[in-house]
C-alpha cells in the first residue's frame, strides 16, 4: 500500500486536534484511524480487493447523483450549498457502494469485513462531519476554512485510492 503511514499521519493529526478542541466527532476519527490500521497491517488481504473497492466507489450508478449535485459549482456560496446536499445524498450512496462490493468484490467474510472495517468508519465520520460542521455551515462565509467547504465524497475516493 502507497501512502498508507501519510493517511496514518493526517487522519491521527485530525484526531488530535478534533480530541484537543472536543469536537463530538473525535472517537469517529480514532475508529477510521484504527480500520486504516487494520488495513495497512494486512496489506495483502487489502490489496486484493483495492481495485474492486474503488470500483464500487467510483461506479456511476452509485456516484451519478453525487456528480450531477456537484456540476457548474460557481462560487464559495454554490458549493457548500451543493456539500450539504451531497451530505443528504451519503446515505443512499453508501447503500449503493456496499452491495455493488459485496455482490462483485470475492463476497467472502474477509473481503467484506475489510471493506467494512475502513468504509464503515470512514462513513460514521462523514455523518459526522455533515451533521456536526457542514450542514449548520453558513452559505455566506466564501473563507476556505469554512467547514461547508469539506467535501465527505471526495475523502472517501481519496483514502481508498491512497491506502
Amino acid at each position: 500500500m502507497e501512502l498508507c503511514d501519510e493517511i496514518k499521519f493526517q487522519i491521527d493529526c485530525v484526531y488530535r486536534k478534533a480530541y484537543k478542541c472536543k469536537m463530538p466527532f473525535w472517537n469517529d476519527v480514532l475508529e477510521l484511524y484504527n480500520g486504516i490500521e487494520v488495513a495497512c497491517t494486512l496489506k495483502e488481504w487489502f490489496d486484493k480487493d483495492k481495485a474492486c473497492y474503488m470500483k464500487a466507489i467510483n461506479d456511476s450508478v452509485c456516484v451519478e447523483p453525487i456528480n450531477e449535485v456537484m456540476r457548474d459549482l460557481k462560487t464559495p456560496e454554490d458549493f457548500i450549498r451543493a456539500n450539504k446536499k451531497v451530505c443528504n445524498l451519503f446515505g443512499s450512496y453508501s447503500t449503493c457502494v456496499q452491495e455493488d462490493v459485496e455482490k462483485n468484490c470475492h463476497g467472502t467474510v474477509l473481503s467484506n469485513n475489510f471493506f467494512s472495517n475502513v468504509y464503515g468508519t470512514h462513513l460514521k465520520l462523514s455523518n459526522s462531519l455533515c451533521e456536526q460542521l457542514i450542514l449548520p455551515a453558513d452559505e455566506k462565509d466564501s473563507r476556505p476554512d469554512n467547514f461547508g467547504m469539506i467535501n465527505v465524497y471526495a475523502s472517501v475516493a481519496a483514502i481508498f485510492g491512497s491506502a
